[in-house]
């Protein structure tokens, strides 16, 4: 609670022990030398001003914290002192008011998790107190007996603040194994669910084909086309699921009835939903969807990387044609892409810097033309941010 105590509070606990101590030290104060009350209320002052240090917030800072609590021990075992430089041989009991209010700002030190700053200020005041005891009348039992109580609070202060410690590193540590079997079990459900939808995307594709072979249909050249369409289908989503969506299937799917050789490659070997959402695969897609669209001849070569580098490679008479397709592919940041801002035009290549959330989202493109018959599309985030008006 301390630290996070109300003003209220604070202040009312202070100016009780403010009261109490006062009035002790008023009850010797006559017997004193006007240099003996000036060192009196010097003392009360400083180990009130511990207390309330000891009781207020602290800055989260961790050498902050011990600035505080090596401040703090200084000043309690300075007020010790400083009664003790005053006090007569023959003091009265309640003349060592001091000795009973010094665990109150060490114990709050050692709950601010400073154990050793709190233990060598109690041993420092114990050591005076009892050194002042044996070199007076009152005897070293008497001030032996005189800090016993005292600096036992300010040890079991320091265990409580152990036992506090490791209690809420065993909460953390159980809010964390509780997490990870939230995030285990929601990648288990997850992996589960695109299990199923993926075997009912596979029992929708191969079913009617199955059927008819079931059925002991003759395998004429139109069943065995589909059949290799259907082949190539799974084994696209098989071995590259970031980029076989269902846009990109029916498109592919299209263009092999064409006669267009479509292949489909990722040596990444990343999985999951986070590599279909990468904003380089989506460019990737929606530009294969395109060229797949127009294209009638020839070779089409889409292929993710590992470095977040995606290649489109078109070998067909038709490439002067498919640079326009490439071109514009973002829709904007919704989708993660970004719309094309700036395209410049070489010689024979097409640069395109799409816009979208930088690293997070942006995704720069660019289209080259090799000897009118190929087609070199790469897709990459953006090397570094441009920042400035």
């Amino acid at each position: 609670m301390i630290g996070t105590m109300r003003r209220e509070g604070v202040v009312a606990a202070v100016l009780c022990f403010t009261a109490v101590h006062v009035v002790l030290a008023g009850l010797d104060a006559p017997a004193l030398s006007p240099a003996g009350r000036v060192a009196y209320v010097g003392s009360l002052a400083v180990v009130v001003a511990a207390v309330v240090t000891a009781l207020v917030r602290w800055p989260s800072s961790l050498a902050h914290r011990r600035s505080l609590g090596w401040a703090v021990v200084a000043a309690t075992v300075l007020a010790t002192l400083l009664v003790l430089s005053v006090l007569p041989d023959d003091a009265r009991g309640f003349s060592l008011w001091f000795v009973s209010l010094a665990p109150v700002p060490l114990s709050g030190v050692a709950l601010r998790g400073l154990p050793a700053s709190a233990l060598t200020g109690a041993v420092g005041n114990a050591g005076a107190v009892v050194g002042w005891s044996a070199a007076t009348s009152a005897g070293l039992v008497s001030g032996v007996y005189r800090v016993v109580t005292p600096t036992a609070v300010v040890v079991v202060a320091i265990w409580i603040a152990g036992f506090v410690q490791r209690s809420r590193r065993s909460v953390a540590a159980a809010h964390a194994e509780r997490a990870d079997a939230l995030r285990i079990g929601a990648a288990t459900r997850a992996a589960d669910a695109e299990r199923r939808r993926r075997i009912a995307e596979v029992e929708r594709l191969t079913g009617p084909v199955l059927l008819r072979l079931a059925d002991g249909g003759t395998v004429d050249e139109q069943l065995a086309a589909e059949c290799r369409l259907l082949e190539a289908s799974l084994r696209d989503d098989i071995r590259v699921p970031a980029l076989a969506t269902t846009a990109v299937r029916e498109a592919a799917w299209s263009a092999r009835t064409r006669g267009v050789e479509v292949r489909l490659l990722d040596v990444s070997r990343e999985r999951g939903p986070e590599r279909v959402a990468d904003p380089v695969a989506v460019a990737l897609r929606r530009c294969l969807v395109r060229v797949l669209e127009e294209l009638d001849s020839g070779t089409v070569t889409a292929r993710l990387s590992r470095d977040g580098v995606a290649t489109l490679v078109v070998v067909s008479p038709q490439v002067a044609s498919l640079v326009d397709a490439c071109q514009g592919v973002g829709t904007g940041p919704a989708d993660g892409v970004g719309r094309d801002t700036a395209v410049g035009v070489g010689r024979d290549t097409a640069v395109g810097e799409a816009e979208g959330g930088g690293a997070a989202g942006g995704v720069e493109r660019e289209l080259e033309v090799i000897d009118s018959g190929e087609l070199l599309a790469t897709f990459h985030r953006p090397e570094r941010e441009e920042t400035g008006g």
